[in-house]
């Protein structure tokens, strides 16, 4: 029996021993592990260092201008851009000399108002082609603060192209009677073309006083052309007629 109690002794120390090594460390790892699975503190929260905001990531537009060699791959992102409704890239790009004319064109697309300033200066360029794309864009955004610069480009600007875009931009733009004097002064442009705009946007936002030019107009004109100025005077009269009823 003393042999037996002290064996059973011996055993009983060597499990508390291995118990101690083994399992105590086991216990230690897994109390850790349930720490890190608990919430954090205000305290702990407050004291972390500040993360980095991440950046917003490139527009399609900027992604394919980014790796563009040529003005045709340009102007391809130009009109992504376009898809996008991507304005802060079309605005960027009306400093482009070889996009931004259509850049102008297509922020008027999509009715960004908020470039009208930014278009405005582009109405001074050398090139014709881009005073004509930023009058047209003008027009169809209905800049009517503008509707003065517009008139002086009519009168004044050496491009017969950039005359009759600007014919037709003031006709949509619209205003007081000293747009339709504009007009009707444009209808003996020397270039016939901006004539017969004139003639088109008189037709739609003239009144009766702009008959009788038209009129005079249609005889100055050559005999397949004076059927554009009688149209317009019969849209006056019966838009005229309609409203008296």
């Amino acid at each position: 029996m003393p042999i037996e109690r002290g064996v059973m002794a011996t055993i009983g120390a060597v499990a508390f021993i291995a118990f101690f090594y083994l399992a105590l460390p086991v216990g230690v790892l897994l109390w850790r592990d349930s720490r890190r699975d608990q919430p954090e503190s205000p305290a702990d929260v407050a004291t972390d260092p500040p993360r980095a905001v991440e950046s917003q990531p490139a527009s399609r537009a900027r992604k394919r201008a980014a790796t563009a060699k040529t003005t045709n791959q340009m102007i391809q992102a130009v009109r992504i851009a376009k898809v996008d409704c991507d304005v802060a890239f079309l605005m960027d790009s009306l400093t482009d000399p070889d996009v931004r004319g259509f850049a102008a064109r297509y922020l008027a697309d999509i009715g960004a108002e908020e470039a009208i300033p930014s278009i405005a200066r582009l109405l001074s360029a050398s090139d014709a082609r881009v005073r004509s794309s930023a009058v047209k864009a003008l027009g169809k955004l209905r800049a009517k603060e503008l509707a003065p610069r517009v008139m002086e480009m009519v009168k004044r600007d050496e491009s017969s192209v950039v005359r009759s875009h600007a014919v037709g931009a003031l006709g949509r733009i619209g205003g007081d009677r000293r747009v339709q004097g504009v007009l009707i002064d444009a209808l003996s442009d020397p270039e016939p073309a901006v004539g017969w705009c004139a003639a088109h946007e008189l037709g739609s936002v003239g009144d009766t006083d702009a008959i009788e030019p038209l009129l005079a107009a249609a005889t100055r004109a050559h005999p397949l052309r004076r059927g554009t100025y009688r149209k317009a005077v019969r849209r006056i009269r019966a838009r005229n007629s309609r409203s008296r009823f």
